[in-house]
């Protein structure tokens, strides 16, 4: 044998004896799994452990919706279960957290017990160095008139730093007093503005997605159909969110459970588009107006020349706008998400029709409006 030959033979067989051997120590240690999660695990822990984390509770109850959703509040990349308890006449809304895993829930400590959060009103950012943080921005009612303001910063971990509040009280002969803070120090107004805008230009506000499910919603469902609802709420994200504002709110209104009001449009709800025909027929445009003061609030004017409108909300906030336009038929869907539009769906539109969208801040002003004239 040559030596060549044999050289390349003891070079194999130390190959294989070392690839036998990775192989057997692969299997010997836990491998990583890449980060990914299973969702199916992870619902049925929810679903099983569920009389942790339903509470039913009158203590906080009317002013912020109670139920439930996830979200990633402590900025690690897993979603934590958040249960919201509600407001009580403080304004006070509570939310607990668990940390939700394919073997276990168990209550997170992030938070001191009364501390006022709603995580629907949450906002998220990114620094110049894209360091992400929360922004919890709540009023709470002190007195018969009096409020403060907090703006506190949300970092990873859940750690809370209170950044900007206001106090506003009203004086023994009626007149209301502002004080500033920033980070606890009483600063003046004009400092106060200056500092907070400069924080809010160094910073960029990203999306959040996520799918509330009320408390009074979820005691109607059957067990297949809370399971569904927890695992749609587990993974929904930009690329389901339209999906799932659809199937949740954007569904048929039967206008004949609601009884209509009849009003005389406004700007305020309805935007300017009315006037052309308000100058031209010298009258006021009448309408009437459906709401289950709760989800939807579906404006039809009396004249065919203008189009309906419908506002979608949850928790008073809009989720979802239809204009249908009476004239060549079809509609427009816009979907917002924590008051930012998200995404716009054209639906059986004239192609030779130039569509321009809405102003969407025009559309959020106007949503607050309704809701404040016929809402709840």
């Amino acid at each position: 044998m040559k030596r060549y030959t044999l050289v390349m033979i003891i070079i194999i067989v130390i190959a294989l004896i070392l690839g036998v051997g990775f192989f057997v120590i692969k299997g010997m240690v836990p491998q990583a799994t890449g980060g990914k999660v299973d969702s199916a695990k992870v619902v049925s822990k929810v679903y099983e452990k569920r009389n942790l984390w339903e509470e039913f509770t009158n203590d906080f109850s009317g002013i912020y919706e109670t139920g439930f959703c996830f979200i990633d509040i402590d900025l690690d990349g897993v979603k934590e279960l958040a249960v919201q308890l509600g407001g009580n006449e403080t304004r006070n809304c509570v939310t607990k957290f668990y940390s939700v895993k394919e073997k276990e829930l168990k209550p997170c400590d992030f938070f001191e017990g009364n501390y006022s959060l709603s995580v629907l009103s949450l906002k998220k950012y990114h620094d110049e160095e894209s360091k992400q943080f929360y922004i919890n921005q709540n009023t709470l009612k002190i007195g018969t008139n009096d409020y403060v303001t907090n703006y506190d910063k949300i970092d990873s971990g859940a750690k809370v730093t209170s950044l900007f509040s206001f106090l506003e009280r009203h004086s023994q002969n009626g007149n209301l007093v502002r004080t500033f803070f920033v980070k606890g120090k009483e600063i003046s107004e004009e400092e106060y503005r200056q500092e907070f805008e400069a924080f809010m230009a160094g910073v960029t506000e990203e999306d959040i997605y996520t799918s509330f499910i009320p408390f009074n919603n979820w005691k109607k469902m059957s067990e297949e159909e809370q399971k569904m609802a927890i695992e749609k709420s587990y993974q929904v994200d930009k690329g389901s969110y339209e999906k799932t504002i659809t199937e949740q709110f954007i569904t048929p209104i039967d206008l004949e459970k609601y009884a209509p009001m009849s009003i005389n449009l406004t700007e305020a709800v309805y935007g300017n588009s009315f006037y052309a025909l308000k100058e031209a027929f010298e009258e006021e445009m009448a309408a009437q107006v459906y709401t289950d003061k709760e989800s939807f609030i579906y404006i039809i004017p009396f004249s065919d020349m203008l189009d309906n409108m419908i506002y979608y909300y949850q928790n008073g906030r809009i989720v979802a706008y239809v204009r249908e336009f009476n004239g060549i038929g079809g509609s427009v869907t816009y979907y917002f998400n924590n008051g930012n539009l998200v995404s716009i769906d054209k639906t059986d539109i004239d192609p030779a029709m130039e569509f321009t969208p809405e102003n969407a801040t025009s559309i959020i002003i106007r949503s607050e409006s309704a809701w404040n004239m016929y809402g709840a």
